[in-house]
């Protein structure tokens, strides 16, 4: 960067009063202008002159007591505040805005640049999305004209479980995304347990011959897992449960009890008891016991805007390629009964860090770039294709489908074309900060290392500038 910063709270504690007027800034100390700026038309930066070229050094301000610090700042540029709300709403599924808004407040999307619940509040637009998704019809006796008397309200509560045990009392909750009745359970019946259920078919086949998507719920962290499945037979079923305890005892979580519905098999019973867990089988026809039952509400509700964002090219058969992204984006808005603290992300998979797992609206269209040696000479520099989902183990990748090729690929260099949202732009100041954190970041593992860079001089010292800056 080219021009330091100047921190105000500073000037503030020093005993000046700092005026921000519609082109002037001015710094005042004992009733005297000490520093006055201009804001600058086209970064919207307040300028002051660290310099006084007067040669009369008693009228010469003080400025002993501003300290100056080597800072950077990194910054997502948008045309309007709304457009970068709209783009970090699309790239978490379109979530409804209360949830949104409650994920912020509890610090869970901290890494999201520009996004703040205020800046929701005041300029996310609504989304067509997120109603396609998380419509329900209107609840009844919300504003009943009928009479209800003291007699009625006495019965009805009558059977309630007293609220001073350690229990859960028969009532209705917001489960986020959808409204639910629960009914009394003690707490201590849901440390430790996960439960599983399959949804409905889907209307389209999956080029891998994937048509349900089996769903297991951990109740501890909150996390919802999900993964496609060809069918409901047993060795399918016997698959998904698999893969997603595995996800779990991956992150240390070890559940005690596994509840399943009664559709189930002796393969599944074997497998569950082989990995030490205790099980539970609802009663047919009560799904209220499983809790799974609404994580499959809940995941269909988030999968369905996020499916309704995607381009309309987007290929109907690759359905199953975003299950991946939307379990992530859906446990970013959880939160984690372990630690409140925690998003049901964060107690899996540890932080999510945005600018070095970058996101984007799922389903959107992209061109890859092609590498020169991987083209010909009068070849197209890129490829169209569908953004899946961030490269987790990859710093700044993504994963696209593409159509040509019927295969994904990992790719640093792309452009976005969005169709709901607008991108974010990049200022240089941005570029740079980019450059300077990926230089930053060989030099803390440099192979192989080199004796020159433990030398004193002038770049490494800007070096060890930069790395204290970021």
């Amino acid at each position: 960067m080219d021009k330091s910063l100047v921190s105000v709270p500073v000037l503030c504690d020093a005993g000046c009063q700092v005026l921000f007027g519609e082109h002037k800034v001015q710094v005042i100390r004992n009733n005297k202008i000490i520093i006055e700026g201009d804001c600058d038309a086209v970064t919207n930066l307040w300028l002051i002159p660290l310099e006084n070229n007067n040669n009369n050094k008693e009228n010469q301000p003080r400025l002993a007591y501003i300290q100056l610090q080597h800072t950077a700042n990194s910054a997502y540029w948008q045309k309007s505040a709304a457009h970068l709300q709209a783009f970090h709403h699309a790239s978490l599924g379109a979530p409804v805005v209360t949830t949104f808004i409650r994920a912020i407040n509890n610090n869970w999307l901290t890494s999201f640049p520009g996004l703040t619940a205020d800046g929701v509040r005041k300029h996310l637009p609504k989304s067509i999305q997120t109603t396609m998704g998380h419509m329900h019809k209107v609840r009844q006796n919300i504003r009943s004209t009928k009479v209800v008397t003291d007699t009625e309200i006495m019965e009805e509560n009558k059977d309630e479980t007293d609220p001073s045990e350690d229990y859960l009392p028969p009532r209705t909750i917001d489960n986020r995304d959808h409204i639910v009745q629960i009914t009394a359970i003690k707490f201590a019946d849901l440390k430790g347990m996960t439960s599983s259920d399959q949804t409905g078919a889907f209307p389209h086949t999956s080029a891998k011959g994937n048509r349900y998507v089996m769903i297991m719920e951990d109740s501890d962290t909150g996390v919802i897992l999900a993964t496609g499945i060809t069918s409901r037979k047993k060795e399918y079923l016997l698959e998904g449960f698999k893969t997603m305890h595995d996800t779990l005892k991956k992150a240390g979580i070890n559940p005690i009890i596994h509840r399943i519905d009664n559709e189930f098999s002796t393969d599944l019973i074997e497998e569950i008891e082989a990995r030490g867990l205790a099980y539970q089988i609802a009663p047919p026809g009560n799904h209220r016991t499983l809790p799974a039952e609404g994580s499959i509400q809940t995941f269909k509700n988030h999968f369905e805007s996020t499916l309704y964002g995607c381009d309309s090219g987007f290929p109907k058969n690759q359905w199953d390629r975003l299950v991946d992204v939307a379990v992530i984006t859906l446990n970013m808005l959880r939160g984690s009964r372990i630690n409140p603290k925690k998003s049901a992300y964060n107690e899996i998979w540890g932080n999510f860090e945005f600018n070095k797992t970058l996101l984007a609206p799922p389903g959107c269209l992209v061109v890859a770039h092609e590498r020169p040696q991987d083209r010909g000479t009068w070849a197209k520099h890129g490829v169209k294709g569908y953004f899946i989902g961030p490269a987790k183990h990859h710093y700044r990748n993504y994963e696209v489908y593409i159509p040509t090729t019927r295969g994904v690929r990992t790719t640093d260099t792309i452009e976005f074309f969005p169709k709901h949202v607008q991108m974010p732009l990049t200022s240089s100041e941005d570029r740079l900060a980019s450059a300077t954190e990926d230089l930053v970041a060989i030099l803390k593992e440099p192979h192989p290392p080199t004796p020159f860079l433990n030398q004193v001089t002038k770049t490494n010292d800007a070096i060890n500038r930069l790395s204290e800056i970021f």
